[in-house]
Order: structure tokens, then sequence, then C-alpha cells
């Protein structure tokens, strides 16, 4: 079930950056975002959260927040 979440969301992102009306300059504007990482111990969360931080621009990594449940 969450593959086919996955898969439907994937396609719709797809379909809206080759509709006609996407600009790409708007990949450059200042946005918000939160990534939320959940499934079962041990399958890699926490190493996801780091390896994705370390992708930041330097002035943003300190922005970088992990919690462990």
């Amino acid at each position: 079930m969450q593959w086919e979440l996955v898969a439907a969301a994937l396609t719709e992102h797809l379909q809206h950056l080759s509709a006609p009306a996407f600009d790409a300059e708007d990949l450059e504007a200042p946005r918000n975002h939160v990534l939320v990482f959940h499934g079962v111990g041990g399958i890699g969360k926490t190493t996801l959260s780091v390896i994705d931080s370390r992708l930041l621009p330097d002035d943003l990594q300190h922005m970088a927040l992990y919690y462990r449940a």
C-alpha cells in the first residue's frame, strides 16, 4: 500500500514538472519544508536524516533537527 502511494506521488510530481505552466525559475524561490521519516526501528531513518543534513548548504546545516522516539 505505501509503495503505491509513493508511486502515485512521484507520478503526480513528474506530471507537475512536465506541465506547460511549470516555471523552472520557481525552483529557486525560498521554501520551508519538513521531512519526516517513519518506520520500524533499525531501518536507517536516523542515518538517512544525517546524510540529508550533510547535503544542506553550510549556512543551513544548523537548522537540521533529529528526534528519536
